[in-house]
């Protein structure tokens, strides 16, 4: 599969290997399904031919930035059956995930094919006629020691005995969007949408869009609705993630920043103690807790 790739290049390749059977055999009958059946067994192929390359590259001590080709590739391939601008967002984040998917690549035993269901480019039942369909195998680990529990006995809830009550007040996922803009496109083919440099369709509303992140106007009536409650609740917590969605173009400074900025605000404005927790998104990259850190 891998000579195929370095010999021929991607699109011969493609052409080659699918139409000899060698990656994905197709049926006579599966052909006389229609245009729609042979395309999804087209991409079901493809993905298998990039996912096998990257893994062989990667398994010989390849460098990253010699497989980042092929997994911009990939990528695309994948995401753009889903309807987003592939080709803008790819790089980035190929770029932010590579070191991760480099070191689950070398830890563990993935089947393309399996992989290829994941990215939806490949169906359970394709995989399953192509008998290609193999669990996970993972390699040994070493065992990470857990932190010792300590459990205490706390203090019980409302009761019907006339117990006391406490008024708990839970916000989560503001994902605010310094750059939302008003009027901007809510149809843009990306993650997240609303921002004035996008192309697309639609208006974004002054409270925001249902395909869009948070703007300032509706965390501002958050604050101010949660100031004005009667009775205070006697604990609030925020239960995290902070950042907007485009993970195409985050930065340790990005993440951090808005972080900074929700925890100013929200103590200013509210005036008193909030419980925090983080979420995956306040990591850099998003939902990467162990990667290093710049200094």
């Amino acid at each position: 599969m891998a000579s195929c790739v370095h010999l021929l290049g991607f699109s011969v390749a493609f052409s080659l290997c699918f139409g000899s059977g060698l990656l994905f055999p197709l049926r006579r009958t599966d052909a006389g399904r229609g245009k729609s059946h042979l395309k999804d067994a087209v991409s079901c192929a493809v993905c298998e031919i990039l996912v096998s390359y990257i893994q062989s590259e990667l398994a010989s001590n390849a460098t990253l930035d010699s497989v980042k080709p092929v997994a911009i590739e990939l990528c695309v391939y994948a995401l753009t059956k889903e309807g987003i601008n592939a080709l803008y967002v790819c790089p980035g984040i190929i770029d932010l995930y590579a070191p991760a998917v480099q070191y689950v690549a070398t830890q563990v035993v993935l089947d393309p094919a399996e992989l290829c269901v994941d990215f939806k480019l490949c169906t359970s039942n394709q995989i399953a006629r192509a008998k290609k369909a193999r669990p996970l195998t993972p390699r040994e680990l070493p065992a990470v020691p857990l932190p010792h529990a300590t459990h205490s006995e706390g203090t019980r809830g409302p009761n019907e005995d006339g117990g006391s009550t406490l008024t708990i007040l839970q916000f989560t996922d503001i994902h605010i969007d310094p750059d939302y803009s008003k009027g901007s496109p809510t149809q843009c083919g990306l993650y997240v949408c609303c921002r004035s440099w996008y192309n697309g369709t639609g208006s974004a509303g002054y409270y925001g869009d249902y395909n869009c992140d948070l703007p300032m106007t509706t965390l501002e009536l958050l604050a101010d609705t949660i100031k004005a409650l009667d009775p205070q609740p006697d604990v609030i917590v925020y239960t995290g993630d902070n950042p907007p969605h485009d993970i195409w173009n985050e930065t340790y400074n990005s993440q951090l920043g808005v972080t900074q900025f929700l925890v100013d605000y929200l103590a200013q404005k509210l005036d008193r103690v909030i419980y925090p927790a983080m979420g995956n998104h306040e990591s850099f990259p998003e939902s990467q807790y162990y990667g290093q850190l710049p200094l």
